[in-house]
């Protein structure tokens, strides 16, 4: 018996691999944005200091979000992890605050889903807890030990200079 073959069928097969790698290459990188102040009428907010959207390329929840209070309080490094609560809204966390209010602090945030890249974010913290300032998604050697070290010090130099 002789096997017929479809004469599309590697042009089906090429279209297929072509659009499956076009999906993929448009596919977008791991995003996360801070929202601060928070909207003081959303119930899922209450307590919140920040909320905290992620956004991947695909619709499914993210996995978690991680991050720890970077500080300087009376001359002395702390590192206080951080625990995020979810939020009724798919992909948005909700940060209390965790930190003690004498000190210099700065957020690391980080989110990340199993076979994407991780997202983060750097939030630097007034002295009322307040945010002053956001960058995100930050590369990994902007969240080095020597990176955050350096940004607390130049903090700490400029409000004693005032």
């Amino acid at each position: 018996m002789q096997r017929r073959s479809f004469p599309g069928r590697a042009a089906i097969l090429a279209a297929t691999v072509l659009a499956l790698t076009a999906a993929r290459a448009g596919a977008w990188p791991p995003w996360l944005s801070i929202e601060a102040p928070p909207n003081p009428y959303d119930r899922m907010a209450s307590g919140a200091v920040l909320l905290v959207h992620t956004y991947f390329h695909d619709p499914s929840p993210t996995d978690s979000v991680l991050g720890t209070a970077e500080g300087l309080v009376g001359g002395k490094r702390q590192s206080i992890p951080l625990a995020f609560r979810r939020t009724d809204r798919p992909g948005v966390f909700a940060l209390g605050r965790q930190w003690p209010s004498d000190g210099i602090w700065l957020l690391v945030i980080e989110t990340s889903r199993k076979g994407d890249s991780p997202a983060a974010a750097l939030v630097q913290l007034g002295s009322g807890g307040e945010v002053e300032w956001v960058r995100g998604t930050v590369g990994k050697s902007d969240l080095s030990r020597a990176a955050i070290d350096s940004l607390l010090a130049t903090r700490a130099t400029r409000l004693a200079a005032k």
